[in-house]
C-alpha cells in the first residue's frame, strides 16, 4: 500500500472518530419492553450501563441510574398480564407493592422501619395517574439509608422504582424525590389509555356480603354477622386486606362482632346459634369459644395469656354437646385499601392508621 493511501485512510479514520465524538449523546432511554422514555439524566442521577433483562420475559427489564450516594433502579414488566389498567391505585399494582414490601422484609436490613405509605401524584397538579409510595429508613451496608418504593402502571406495563440514598443526603431528599416522580409523570402521560384518564369513582368500588345459604349456614345470624362486620369495616378500613379480598377479622374483632350479633339478636332475631352464644357469653367464655371453635389460621397458634381454655373445654363438654358453629358468611372487598393521597384534601372520617413496621 502506498504512503498516500495510508495517509488518506488515517485521515478518514480520524475524521470518523472526531465525528462520533462530536455527535450528541442520546438524551432519552426507552424503557423497553414498554414505549415509555426517560431522560438519561434525572437531577443528579445518570443512566448507568446496559439494561438488565430477566427471565422469563414477563419479569421484564431493569434500568439503573446512579449519582453520588444515590441509586435508582426502574423495573418495567407486565407480569404476564394482558390487560393492565393504568395507575397505582389498582388491585394489580397493589399486589406488586405487597411483593416489594415482602422483599424488604426478607432482606432483613438492620433497623428497618416503614415510615410512610401513601398514594402520590406523578404530576403535582393532576389527580391521575397515581403511584403507590412506600418509604423506609434502614441500614444498608452498615450505613443509615432511606429507601423508596414506587409502583404505577402505564402502556400495559408496571413501572416499579426503587430509590435508595445515604441518610446524610436527607437535605436533598425532597428535590430528588419530586424530580423522579415528575420524570415518570412526563414519561407516562402520552401513553395513558383515554378510558382510564380519571380515577375510578369510589361508588363503583364494591364490598360484597356473602351469606351462607346451605344446610350448614344460619341465614338470619349470617346476615347479622356480615352486616356487623361490613359496618365495622367502614369505620376501620385498615381491617380490609391490603389489595382486596375476603376480610379476615382479627381475634379481637371477631369477639367484638359476635357481641354485636348478640345485641341485635336480643332485639327479636334469635336463632339456635345466638341462644347458645348467649349461654357462652353468660358463662364468661366467649373469648375462649372464639379462639377454640372459630379459630382462623391468621391468628397463629399462641393463644392470649388471659384465656382459660382448660376451664372452657370442661364447660363445653357439659353444656355444648353436639354443637357445631354454622357458616356465618363473609365480607369481600373488591378494591385495594384506600391510602391517603399526598396533596389531596383529607377525607371526612377517621384518620388512617399509621404504617406498621415490617
Amino acid at each position: 500500500m502506498c504512503h498516500r493511501n495510508r495517509v488518506g485512510m488515517a485521515v478518514a479514520l480520524l475524521a470518523a472518530v472526531a465525528a462520533q465524538a462530536a455527535a450528541p449523546a442520546p438524551e432519552k432511554v426507552v424503557l423497553a419492553p414498554s414505549p415509555l422514555e426517560l431522560p438519561v439524566k434525572i437531577g443528579p442521577l445518570h443512566f448507568s450501563g446496559e439494561p438488565h433483562k430477566y427471565e422469563p420475559a414477563a419479569a421484564g427489564v431493569s434500568y439503573a441510574f446512579a449519582g453520588r450516594g444515590l441509586m435508582l433502579t426502574i423495573y418495567v414488566y407486565d407480569g404476564g398480564l394482558q390487560e393492565l389498567p393504568d395507575g397505582g391505585d389498582t388491585v394489580e399494582a397493589c399486589e406488586q407493592v405487597e411483593m416489594a414490601k415482602e422483599g424488604v422484609r426478607e432482606a432483613k436490613y438492620p433497623n428497618t422501619v416503614l415510615t410512610r405509605e401513601q398514594m402520590v401524584r406523578l404530576t403535582p397538579t393532576e389527580a391521575f395517574p397515581l403511584a403507590h409510595e412506600v418509604r423506609y429508613e434502614l441500614e444498608r451496608e452498615g450505613r443509615p439509608s432511606i429507601s423508596y418504593i414506587w409502583v404505577t402502571a402505564a402502556a400495559k406495563h408496571f413501572i416499579k422504582l426503587r430509590f435508595t440514598f445515604d441518610k446524610e443526603l436527607k437535605d436533598e431528599e425532597a428535590d430528588a424525590r419530586r424530580g423522579i416522580l415528575d420524570a415518570v409523570g412526563e414519561a407516562v402521560r402520552p401513553h395513558l389509555a383515554a378510558a382510564q384518564s380519571e380515577p375510578k369513582p369510589k361508588k363503583d368500588r364494591d364490598t360484597t356480603i356473602n351469606v351462607a345459604m346451605g344446610p350448614d349456614g344460619d341465614v338470619m345470624t349470617g346476615m347479622l354477622y356480615t352486616t356487623m362486620l361490613s359496618s365495622l369495616l367502614e369505620q376501620s378500613p385498615e381491617l380490609a386486606p391490603p389489595c382486596g379480598g375476603t376480610v379476615v377479622p382479627t381475634f379481637e374483632t371477631e369477639v367484638g362482632v359476635l357481641r354485636g350479633v348478640l345485641e341485635m339478636a336480643a332485639a327479636g332475631v334469635e336463632s339456635d346459634f345466638t341462644q347458645r352464644l348467649a349461654r357462652i357469653e353468660k358463662a364468661g367464655f366467649l373469648e375462649e369459644f372464639v379462639w377454640n371453635d372459630m379459630h382462623r389460621e391468621d391468628w397463629g397458634g399462641w393463644e392470649p395469656s388471659d384465656l382459660a381454655l382448660a376451664d372452657y373445654l370442661k364447660w363445653k363438654k357439659k353444656h355444648l354437646k353436639n354443637f357445631q358453629v354454622p357458616n356465618l358468611g363473609s365480607v369481600t372487598v373488591e378494591h385495594p385499601r384506600e391510602w391517603p393521597v399526598e396533596g389531596a384534601e383529607p377525607a371526612a372520617g377517621p384518620a388512617p392508621a399509621p404504617a406498621p413496621s415490617p
